[in-house]
């Protein structure tokens, strides 16, 4: 079980707040929620897939996550 208590961390460098102000782009809910802006920046302009812009990797547009703000 996971500790609800725990500071929300980036998934995708899993450093917290101190590194940055960590953002919800798309509906992904738990540890996967939150990302730092530049690194969603970084993933989004070196990711080897395109749509990697304009939607969520982790839970597809067709299973119920959708983005929520092109950032």
């Amino acid at each position: 079980a996971s500790d609800t208590n725990e500071e929300p961390t980036c998934r995708i460098c899993f450093a917290g707040s101190e590194a940055g102000q960590l953002v919800s782009p798309c509906l992904c809910s738990g540890s996967m929620r939150f990302v730092h802006l530049d690194c969603l920046t970084k993933w989004r302009t070196v990711s080897s897939n395109p749509l990697s812009y304009v939607q969520c990797e982790v839970i597809p547009p067709a299973l119920g996550c959708t983005v929520l703000a092109l950032l």
